[in-house]
């Protein structure tokens, strides 16, 4: 099918056609790289189900049903379109390869994204944590000490229990090293 010939005759709802506004100003300038993520995301979201996309039946077929938009971008109206979308999906770092995968040769995929989201989540988490272990440190500690004053102070040396203020002073010291090593085992110092 000539994709110059070929009218789209139905309501798409993917990614690329949701941004078809892009496509309508004069002479539209998009990556090779950021084209293929956007026309992987797209079959993504007009098939959820399949994993893996080919280059031959899915990807050219998503490419000249939507000539109406991708053909206005420079790269289609070289009769070369076909080779540079293939090195493009091929020297993409988002986009893994099915012959990686033993799916063969000329089928693609988007790699995880939430894979990639997680490891930002996961080391924004972990900031976090580790930044609310040295808040906890610090209250514990003031709280100890003015536990320890109040008690000097009022002539106490024993607390309720029979707990010395020796016994305050060593759990703070363990308590100090337990968030120490929680910290470390956190940031996989350890």
């Amino acid at each position: 099918m000539d994709p110059e010939q070929h009218e789209i005759r139905f309501t798409c709802y993917c990614t690329l056609c949701k941004k078809s506004q892009f496509f309508s100003v004069a002479n539209p300038k998009m990556k090779t790289t950021r084209l293929s993520i956007l026309i992987l995301r797209s079959l993504h979201c007009l098939n959820p189900q399949k994993d893996f996309f080919s280059l031959k039946t899915d990807i050219y077929n998503f490419i000249t049903d939507h000539w109406n938009l991708l053909g206005k971008l420079k790269l289609f109206q070289s009769v070369n379109w076909k080779k540079n979308i293939l090195d493009a999906f091929n020297h993409c770092s988002q986009i893994e390869s099915g012959l990686e995968s033993s799916k063969g040769r000329g089928f693609y995929r988007l790699k995880k994204e939430d894979e990639q989201e997680d490891k930002a989540t996961k080391v924004e988490l972990l900031r976090e944590l580790y930044e609310k272990y040295d808040e906890l440190e610090v209250e514990v500690r003031k709280s100890l000490h003015k536990l320890c004053l109040y008690n000097i102070k009022n002539g106490l040396q024993e607390l309720e229990g029979k707990l010395t203020l020796l016994d305050v002073v060593d759990r703070q010291l363990a308590f100090t090293k337990h968030i120490g090593t929680m910290r470390c085992e956190l940031c996989n110092l350890r």
